[in-house]
């Protein structure tokens, strides 16, 4: 069992330069070739909306690395010296390659400093996309880090962000970990870390190692203190209707069809983080419109099948695809029409067709052997 939670909040080779030290400790993962599966239903022509033709992707060697006398900001985001750390920050070629000196003029003028302890070894666990609503990028890019190192950094300071009390998330995955000495990076501030550890992500994000995230999902498996035994059914279907955006719009109408194909209508914001794996787990079939309930895909056993709602010909957005082709899942999904909010990958709703959801439904049952 963990021990007591101590919380403290903040308002291989070495490179070095007169600012930092950077050492790889080891190497976590080699450049890997993956070769992914097309989604079980795909449409003709709509290849290429799944990063087609050839399906094939490069994943980059990730190593577990030391930081001397790093600058760590509320986000997440490392700089060594003045240089900013781009193979540590999540899409920093469209979301700040363009604009880093402003954002490293605010770092320097704006975010206030505060220098950590000398004798402590601190280890960073998120990144730029991990909140403060990033629960798919929290599981998907900082979970699948941890649980590579996590037998190494039992006796480090894990800095976490300072949405870490909003996000239960957050701290129920931590405690699985048995991570009890927390100390906080609030908002507006950046911390000197004389001695920081971090590991490289396993692959870009949105992409996925095939050995990283089946040891994630084996590890969670592990520490479920439910024994994986609480079932909602073999069929669910995860309604977004009671979220702000990216919801099915005629979810009633679509809950009501699946209901007759026998899912349970399940909304994953009831439950503690151990009752979702283990609904995940005991279930067969999944559907839901993309979003954060996909990110319980890590918790599903191999063999089973998704069905994933998504905006057309959205050639962006394949996070779940390629997480459910890691995982040894079946991939189904169908497009709506989307009301779209404003500019973004997620910012838009869907609506339906009802009677080709009917006939992908049978397909998807059908196909692995299903009565209907």
């Amino acid at each position: 069992m963990p021990g007591k939670k101590h919380t403290t909040t903040l308002s291989g080779a070495a490179i070095s330069d007169k600012f930092t030290t950077v050492k790889i400790i080891r190497k976590l993962y080699p450049p890997l070739t993956i070769h992914r599966r097309p989604p079980k239903n795909l449409g003709p022509g709509e290849i290429q909306y799944f990063g087609g033709p050839e399906l094939t992707f490069v994943t980059p060697e990730s190593n577990f690395v030391y930081y001397k006398n790093a600058i760590v900001t509320h986000h997440g985001i490392i700089l060594k010296g003045l240089t900013l750390q781009k193979n540590l920050i999540v899409s920093y070629d469209v979301d700040l390659k363009h604009y880093r000196f402003r954002f490293l003029a605010h770092v320097l003028l704006k975010l206030k400093k505060i220098t950590l302890s000398q004798t402590n070894k601190y280890v960073l666990i998120f990144d730029n996309y991990s909140g403060p609503k990033g629960l798919a990028h929290w599981y998907s890019d900082s979970l699948t880090r941890l649980v590579e190192i996590k037998d190494e950094i039992k006796d480090h300071i894990a800095l976490v962000p300072w949405y870490y009390q909003k996000n239960k998330f957050i701290a129920e995955s931590l405690e699985l970990f048995g991570i009890t000495n927390i100390q906080v990076i609030e908002e507006g501030c950046k911390v000197k870390v004389p001695n920081l550890y971090v590991a490289q992500h396993i692959a870009p994000s949105g992409n996925f190692n095939p050995e990283n995230v089946k040891k994630l999902r084996d590890f969670i498996w592990s520490k479920n203190k439910l024994d994986l035994k609480f079932s909602l059914g073999e069929r669910i279907y995860i309604s977004r209707s009671r979220a702000e955006f990216r919801y099915v719009i005629n979810d009633t109408e679509v809950a009501e069809l699946l209901k007759t194909y026998g899912f349970s209508v399940v909304y994953m914001e009831d439950y503690d983080l151990a009752q979702k794996v283990s609904v995940v787990y005991n279930a067969k079939y999944m559907v839901s419109i993309i979003g954060a309930a996909f990110s319980f895909v890590h918790f599903m056993r191999p063999g089973s099948s998704i069905m994933e709602f998504r905006k057309r010909n959205d050639g962006v957005n394949c996070i779940y695809w390629a997480l459910a082709d890691a995982l040894d899942i079946n991939y189904y999904y169908q497009y709506g029409d989307a009301r779209v909010h404003h500019m973004g990958s997620y910012n838009f709703d869907l609506t339906m067709d009802v009677a080709l959801l009917e006939k992908n439904i049978q397909q998807m049952l059908h196909t692995n052997g299903e009565t209907i």
